[in-house]
């Protein structure tokens, strides 16, 4: 029987023990990241680059969230940033109550790095995103002899086999991306373009998202091949990008583990 654990579950840690025909597995949670206080700033917003004539972004445009909050100073206003939710707390000295919100937002959100400005009563949250990782590159390549349909390279695993009648290694572009392969087909004698999409399997989905992001070098290359020839292609991988994390195996105790003196 398998179990999907949760995100914040700590594998290395789990217990499990079987007494009396029942088994019993115990998994703790990794600490949950601290909040991320704000303090709202007693101005208007700055413009942003986007908002500048002239100047190119060098990074996605921030989420922004607009609220009135008529009656509350900047010092009365503070958010908390709790995993991907937003709160804010408005509590007013002056006689015009309380208020609560909260904002979900997305992944690529950056908590750390969120301004928020309160100014003629009107509340402004700035959120800046991650970068997006731009899609690997394939190179194709023309097959120096007819493909076998049922063989692959001892170090590669197959990921496809497509049929591309009158495409050679010249028409045919391919990116990796985090869940999918994209194939672009031109066709020389035609002006419209054909696109194929390839799901990624789970261990190239985590090798993409091991190997690319801010902390991945420039120049990581992508572990698929393509090769092409009499109109067939084949998506092969490297054998050790295949592999997904090795299980961890946890000892079945006869008996309930003692559990640690506080």
């Amino acid at each position: 029987r398998r179990l999907e654990l949760p995100e914040d579950a700590d594998v290395a840690n789990v217990t499990a023990w079987c007494a009396d025909g029942v088994l019993r597995i115990t998994v703790p949670k990794l600490p949950a990241a601290q909040p991320v206080k704000i303090q709202a700033q007693a101005a208007a917003p700055p413009e942003t680059a986007m908002e500048v004539e002239g100047d190119a972004p060098t990074a996605p445009a921030p989420y922004e969230l607009v609220r009135n909050l008529p009656g509350f100073a900047a010092s009365e206003v503070e958010l908390v940033f709790e995993g991907d939710l937003v709160n804010v707390h408005a509590k007013s000295q002056h006689g015009f109550g309380e208020r609560r919100l909260s904002f979900s937002v997305p992944e690529d959100a950056l908590a750390a790095e969120t301004t928020a400005f309160c100014h003629n009563g009107v509340l402004t949250v700035r959120i800046p995103r991650s970068a997006p990782v731009s899609p690997l590159a394939v190179t194709v390549k023309a097959a120096g002899e007819p493909i076998n349909k049922s063989e692959v390279k001892e170090e590669q695993s197959k990921i496809a086999r497509l049929n591309v009648p009158g495409y050679g290694a010249e028409d045919i572009k391919i990116t990796m991306h985090e869940d999918r392969i994209e194939l672009a087909l031109t066709h020389p004698a035609q002006t419209k373009k054909r696109k194929l999409v390839v799901s990624l399997p789970a261990a190239l989905q985590q090798w993409y998202k091991n190997n690319t992001g801010s902390s991945a070098t420039e120049d990581v290359a992508a572990p698929v091949e393509a090769v092409v020839g009499d109109g067939v292609l084949l998506l092969t991988a490297a054998k050790a990008a295949m592999e997904l994390p090795s299980a961890h195996v946890v000892k079945v105790e006869a008996e309930k583990p003692s559990l640690p003196k506080a």
